[in-house]
């Protein structure tokens, strides 16, 4: 069995544990306040300021080690545990980005720029293996250490990375999980594809028109054995590739089914055994198509889906780990993210899934699965109980 330990995170949704599910409760995110969501140019953050004590003089080397030191911090009680315990060469760290430092060097250009310096450049400065190398660093973890970069599975895929790791016995813990900071590279990206909604993010509704892009980061310490009383644990788990094209999905979600259907069997469950189902769901009108076809096919309307990425925005590379983090909040009895629609706002596309519209809803069976549907086709399927 592989246990997440501590899992925590930090993004629109809130700081901690409490104010993520006060978020879930009254849908509405006291971090997520631009009802335009966010446009090119727009890097202000939206949970403003993070401070935390730092346990080293060596300070956070990015915006993305500094988010990951916020997660960190909830739970050095543990990866003390964790290093009395196995010692520093069992232990290893995989985190997952697709940012990495990229904000800082826009920033650092831009003041470049305003002091009429020649804008410096160094691309070691945002090599996606920093963020890993950092927290390895700061903690003294002699395991391998490495960066996963997927796209929006980014995180996920670390997690399915740590497991491997805990299973082939090269390490007895494993710190994982993911960051991506706010970019003006990815938001202007997303907005030249079309891809990024210029009103607050609707996934499944008929009138969808695209993403809300967020920044958040989360964290676990994956063992063997638990750590803690009731450890969120990892049941099941199936990735995939669909090989269709660079920046949209299989229509037919094909392999997407089968990451979840591959989770499912490892988990030895029947999709109907499902509690909830936490959708990729990012507002965009093909992913959410493919997402709610393969819903309707696999499930029917036997189980609770709904995305909470118009609450969070979609954390892009920390998307995996933000949806480990619902699941667990779920399962230990938040109410399940909802979307306020009415019937006619997404029946007509989506007539035999059971999208949480109303407050109140709770998963009723103790598993839930959480999707993460990257670019290229690469998606990843969790399954979690406690």
């Amino acid at each position: 069995m592989i246990y997440l330990n501590g899992l925590t995170a930090i993004s629109a949704l809130g700081r901690d544990w409490e104010e993520a599910e006060n978020s879930l409760r009254d849908n509405r995110a006291p971090g997520f306040t631009r009802l335009k969501g966010y446009l090119p140019g727009d890097l202000a953050a939206d949970f403003g300021e993070i401070s935390f004590p730092l346990n080293s003089p060596e300070e956070p080397d990015c915006r993305n080690s500094l988010l990951l030191m916020h997660c960190l911090n909830q739970i050095r009680d543990l990866t003390d545990t964790a290093f009395r315990r196995y010692g520093a060469s069992r232990i290893g760290v995989v985190l997952g980005t697709s940012t990495s430092a990229i904000s800082d060097v826009e920033r650092a250009g831009r003041a470049d720029m305003a002091a009429g310096r020649p804008v410096k450049f160094s691309s070691l400065s945002y090599e996606v293996g920093n963020v890993s190398a950092f927290i390895g660093r700061f903690l003294g973890a002699k395991g391998p250490c490495y960066t996963v970069a997927t796209a929006c599975s980014s995180s996920a895929r670390a997690l399915i990375s740590a497991r491997d790791l805990l299973k082939a016995g090269i390490c007895d813990a494993v710190i994982a999980g993911g960051a991506d900071s706010l970019s003006a590279i990815s938001i202007s990206g997303f907005y030249a594809l079309g891809a990024l909604s210029l009103q607050h993010t609707r996934p499944f509704h008929r009138e969808r028109d695209g993403i809300n892009i967020g920044e958040g980061a989360g964290i676990a310490l994956l063992t063997r054995e638990p750590l803690e009383e009731a450890p969120l644990r990892l049941l099941g788990c199936g990735a995939t590739s669909d090989a269709h094209h660079i920046s949209a999905p299989e229509p037919e979600g094909t392999m997407a089914r089968a990451a979840m259907e591959e989770a499912l069997k490892m988990a030895g469950l029947k999709p109907e055994d499902l509690g909830y189902l936490h959708f990729h769901g990012t507002g965009t009108r093909l992913n959410d198509a493919m997402e709610g076809r393969v819903a309707r096919d696999l499930l029917g309307g036997r189980v609770p889906v709904s995305s909470a990425k118009h609450l969070c925005g979609h954390t892009l590379g920390a998307a995996g780990i933000m949806g480990a983090f619902v699941s667990s909040l779920v399962l230990r009895g938040a109410m399940l993210p909802r979307h306020d629609y009415r019937e006619e706002d997404y029946r007509e596309e989506f007539p035999d899934i059971d999208l949480v519209t109303v407050p109140g809803r709770y998963a009723e069976r103790p598993y839930v699965m959480s999707n993460s549907l990257a670019f290229g086709g690469n998606n990843v399927s969790l399954v979690f109980s406690l």
